[in-house]
């Protein structure tokens, strides 16, 4: 099965774990069972991230418009859909 869309989430608190992105999704269309976490190095340090598949543009979009910006651990994420 190929995926049309990642998305993926900037800001992620490190002590956030799996279960805190699910939470942070819910109520989205994706993938569940493929969120890879990952640190990238910054200028300012490092900067936790998340990859996550949606089947569909319009997952991935609804996502965009209803998560981007929220709150984890009161760290503001922010989505970006990758092409």
């Amino acid at each position: 099965m190929s995926w049309l869309l990642q998305v993926l989430l900037q800001g992620i608190p490190p002590n956030a774990t799996i279960e805190d992105i699910e939470r942070f999704l819910a109520g989205c269309d994706y993938d569940s069972s493929n969120i890879r976490l990952f640190f990238r190095q910054g200028a300012s340090g490092s900067i936790r991230m998340a990859l996550v598949n949606f089947l569909t543009p319009t997952a991935a979009m609804s996502a965009m418009i209803t998560k981007n910006r929220g709150f984890c651990y009161n760290n503001q994420i922010s989505m970006h859909v990758l092409q």
